[in-house]
Formats: structure tokens, sequence, C-alpha cells
């Protein structure tokens, strides 16, 4: 779940709690305050009401996509080319984040991991307790 998000305001500052930020997310990719009523477990009229009272949050939102978008559609042609280059070439990664980021999907990344065994051979020690002086 998104953070808890401050914001400026006309000289205030105000809480934006983390499921309305939630909210705000999926409502500028396109989902219905129905929708978002159904993931978040609230009702319809409460995810409305959200939209009004964090209205200048939600046209933000919008402009950071829009702008987002701008920026990213001129590069779907070359990312097609890229894409058909790529799988000929077996690897789909580059090309596919640009088509996911056209498409309104997140990049999501697989770590890969590099797992090393280290064998180590401890000789067995016998402990000699310590002499007392005078022995």
């Amino acid at each position: 779940m998104p953070a808890t998000v401050f914001k400026r305001v006309d000289g205030k500052i105000i809480l934006i709690p983390a499921e309305v930020v939630a909210a705000v997310a999926l409502a500028v990719r396109g989902h219905t305050w129905s929708e978002i009523a159904g993931k978040t477990g609230r009702a319809t009229k409460t995810v409305s009401a959200w939209m009004v009272r964090y209205g200048e949050y939600v046209e933000e939102q919008f402009r950071v996509l829009c702008a987002v978008n701008e920026l990213i559609n001129p590069l779907v042609p070359t990312a097609l080319q890229v894409y058909r280059q790529a799988l000929k070439d077996g690897d789909t990664r580059v090309a596919g984040d640009v088509l996911d980021r056209a498409l309104g999907k997140p990049i999501v990344r697989i770590a890969e991991e590099a797992h090393q065994v280290i064998e180590i051979n401890v000789q067995p020690y016998v402990a000699t307790p310590p002499r007392e002086s005078g022995q």
C-alpha cells in the first residue's frame, strides 16, 4: 500500500491518508469509483467523498500521468521495432517495459539472485582445560 502523502496547499500542509493515495492511483488509471470501493473495502460514497475532498491531489496525479504519457507515447513505434528485433533475438525485457508503460502497467522487476555454496571443513579440536597454577 502507498505511503501517506503530505502536500502543501494554499500555504497549509495537508495529510492524504495512504488508502486515499491508493484510491487516487486507481482512479487515474481508469478504475470506476465502484471498482475502487471494492478494492479498498469502502463504500462508493466514501470513495466519491475522497475524490472531492482531495480534488487538487487527484488533478495533480492526472497531470503527472498525462505528462508521462506525452513522453512515452512517441517512443511506442520505436519500441515496437525493438520488440520485433528482441523477439528475433529472444530478449523482450527492454521493449516489454516500454510497452507496459504505454499500456499503463507498472514495471515489474524480477530480482535475480546468485548463490554460492561455501563449504567449511572444521577439524575437530579438543579443548584442554586450563591448568591450575602449581601443578
